[in-house]
C-alpha cells in the first residue's frame, strides 16, 4: 500500500504521532464552520487573536484517524508544544490537493507555506 501523502509527524512525551487532516477533515471544518472556511482566513489578518477553539479543533481532527482513542487533552498538548501545528495540518491537506509537496516534507517548507514573507518598506 502507498504511503498515504498529508501526514504530519509529531513527537511529543516520548511517543510519535501521525496527524492527518485531509479531505474528510477539511469536509468537516466547512461543516463545523463555512464552507469557505472564512475563519482561518480571518486569523491570517495581522494584530487579530486567532480562534483557539478552532485552531485546536483543526489538531483534533488530524488525531481522529490514527489515535481516535486519544486523551481529548493531547490536541492541547501537541498545540502548546508546537503552535503552528494546525497550519502545517492545513498546509499538508492542501499540498495533497494540489499536487505540491507531500505533508510529511521539511517543517522550513509547510511554515514557508503557512505565512508568506512580509516585505520591508525600508528604502522606499
Amino acid at each position: 500500500m502507498a504511503q498515504i501523502n498529508g501526514v504530519v509527524q509529531v513527537r511529543h512525551g516520548g511517543k510519535s504521532y501521525s496527524l492527518i487532516l485531509g479531505m474528510f477533515g477539511l469536509a468537516k471544518l466547512q461543516r463545523e464552520y463555512d464552507q469557505n472556511l472564512t475563519i482561518f482566513r480571518e486569523m491570517e489578518e495581522e494584530g487579530k487573536v486567532p480562534d483557539f477553539g478552532a485552531l485546536l479543533r483543526v489538531v483534533e481532527i488530524g488525531l481522529e484517524r490514527f489515535h481516535g482513542d486519544a486523551d481529548p487533552y493531547l490536541a492541547d498538548d501537541l498545540m502548546r508544544a508546537n503552535p503552528e501545528l494546525p497550519v502545517e495540518l492545513v498546509n499538508a491537506a492542501f499540498a495533497t490537493m494540489d499536487g505540491g509537496a507531500e505533508g510529511n516534507g521539511s517543517p522550513e517548507t509547510r511554515k514557508a507555506q503557512a505565512r508568506p514573507a512580509k516585505r520591508s518598506r525600508k528604502g522606499r
